[in-house]
């Protein structure tokens, strides 16, 4: 339970960082930022499909190689 709580707060702060860039950028809406949001919102996603193991071990491989 706790960990679906951790999950759905991640989707909410990324679907306002999300919003917010968006509401930042209204006067001069470009690809880049619809491209970030778009980022964001699979990011969050992700969160909720793939394994929290699946996860750590991505952000391990990720890190590793740019260390």
């Amino acid at each position: 339970m706790e960990l679906f709580v951790l999950k759905l707060v991640g989707i909410i702060c990324a679907t306002i960082l999300s919003l917010a860039i968006i509401i930042v950028r209204k006067d001069d809406i470009g690809i880049s930022s619809i491209i970030l949001t778009i980022i964001f919102e699979i990011l969050a996603l992700s969160l909720v499909f793939i394994d929290l193991e699946q996860i750590i071990s991505l952000i391990n491989i990720i890190k590793n190689n740019i260390l």
